[in-house]
């Protein structure tokens, strides 16, 4: 769900701009977990071929992690082959459903965590009003003070 535009933070000059969960490993490398939610693609020849290779994969590995463009990306040397430049999306602006966000920050939540429907549409529609409520509060205060806490959600989608 888009609360705020997220292309904003889109960087022309990489081929791929994507919200995964980073940790880092040490000073100078960090895993990816996660399955993203948010991504913007770059249409060019780099993007093309990595796009293709991906579909090549997926049909010669269906079950695998080859499916999550955020393990494919971070497992795959492929990226680093063609040359493409992939920028990471900082997670506070991309959040997910199952964790309570920040609704002075955020651009967009993903539900991937909550795999029953009904669970996931009464959630999505508690982000909603909060979001309405947010709005409200800071358009009548100018800032508001809501509280990160104040989030509703998740109550059905844990995990």
């Amino acid at each position: 769900m888009w609360l705020r535009n997220p292309l904003r933070e889109v960087v022309p000059n990489f081929g791929m701009s994507i919200s995964c969960e980073l940790y880092p490993i040490d000073d100078e490398t960090f895993g990816i977990e996660g399955d993203g939610g948010f991504f913007h693609v770059k249409a060019d020849d780099r993007t093309y071929e990595f796009i293709k290779n991906c579909n090549v994969k997926r049909v010669l590995y269906p079950d695998s992690e080859h499916q999550s463009l955020c393990k494919i990306i971070g497992n795959d040397n492929y990226i680093d082959l063609i040359e493409m430049r992939v920028k990471y999306f900082n997670e506070v602006n991309f959040c997910r459903l199952c964790q309570p966000c920040d609704l002075t920050k955020i651009y967009t939540i993903q539900a991937n965590c909550c795999e029953n429907i009904d669970s996931k549409i009464h959630d999505l529609k508690l982000v909603l009003d909060d979001w309405r409520k947010f709005r409200e509060l800071s358009a009548n205060n100018g800032s508001s003070k809501w509280s990160p806490l104040s989030w509703r959600a998740p109550q059905k989608c844990i995990g």
